[in-house]
């Protein structure tokens, strides 16, 4: 982030400050300064190695985390591809 001009060491680090950097700003120039700050963050997850390791972290502790949601879980996957069946048929 500091090499794209961005103060910031985390991800974490924007989320708090956030609210303070488009304090005054109207809402469409808010808009803009929150995207471009997550455009950033997502090149920056891309060319570094932070992106590999959550997906990495996720994918090994997703099924962990679920195991106890896994009725839930089934059904949310379920509903999901009944929903999508159906927009394919609209």
């Amino acid at each position: 982030m500091k090499e794209a001009g961005r103060p910031f060491a985390s991800p974490d680090e924007i989320r708090r400050e956030r609210d303070g950097l488009v304090e005054g700003m109207s809402r469409a120039e808010a808009l803009r300064t929150e995207s471009a700050l997550a455009v950033t963050e997502a090149e920056c997850a891309r060319e570094t190695s932070l992106g590999e390791t959550a997906r990495a972290l996720e994918t090994e502790y997703r099924a962990e985390a679920l195991r106890p949601y896994a009725e839930e879980s089934t059904a949310y996957r379920r509903m999901r591809l009944a929903a999508l069946a159906r927009a394919r048929e609209l």
